[in-house]
């Protein structure tokens, strides 16, 4: 959807809905597919309890005792999946150097960190506050945006999360 809105941007349908359309599917997009990278790589900060662990030290110890995250939170059950949150994108956006190293070690070490500090101020401000139609997302910003996107589009093929499932026939 972000680059369905970015497309009516780049054709000049740049009103205040599109606009927000567009932070908004892009904000999304970004935060699924890190959190995605994140469980793929037995990353576990993408989440943390909320109430703590049961006597037992449960759900803490087989979650931290996991060896594949995709694994471990597809079998878990309603009651247990609501002992956890997930990463914050302010967080996020701070651990992308580390997340995103290889990719930046084999080309030129470009960091998206800015980008998507914008992209969080925007979206909070969008979904948050009151917006002014002339100064939310502004053409420098857009473009900034959009140069963000060619590069996130990279690091999503890097780390294989683009992979499509086909039918089998």
């Amino acid at each position: 959807m972000s680059i369905r809105y970015c497309d009516y941007i780049l054709e000049g349908k740049a009103t205040l809905e599109y606009r927000k359309h567009f932070v908004s599917a892009l904000y999304n997009a970004v935060e699924l597919f890190v959190k995605q990278l994140m469980l793929n790589n037995t990353d576990y900060r993408v989440i943390q309890l909320k109430n703590g662990c049961n006597s037992d030290g449960q759900p803490a110890r087989d979650f931290y005792n996991s060896k594949d995250l995709n694994d471990y939170f597809s079998g878990l059950d309603e009651q247990t999946m609501k002992k956890f949150f997930s990463i914050e994108f302010n967080r996020m956006i701070d651990i992308t150097n580390d997340l995103f190293s290889e990719y930046y070690a084999q080309n030129s070490g470009t960091s998206v960190k800015t980008a998507l500090s914008l992209l969080n101020k925007l979206r909070n401000g969008e979904m948050h506050f009151f917006i002014d139609k002339d100064t939310f997302l502004l053409e420098k910003e857009f473009q900034q945006l959009h140069n963000f996107m060619i590069v996130f589009y990279n690091i999503l093929h890097f780390y294989s999360l683009l992979l499509i499932a086909l039918p089998v026939s």
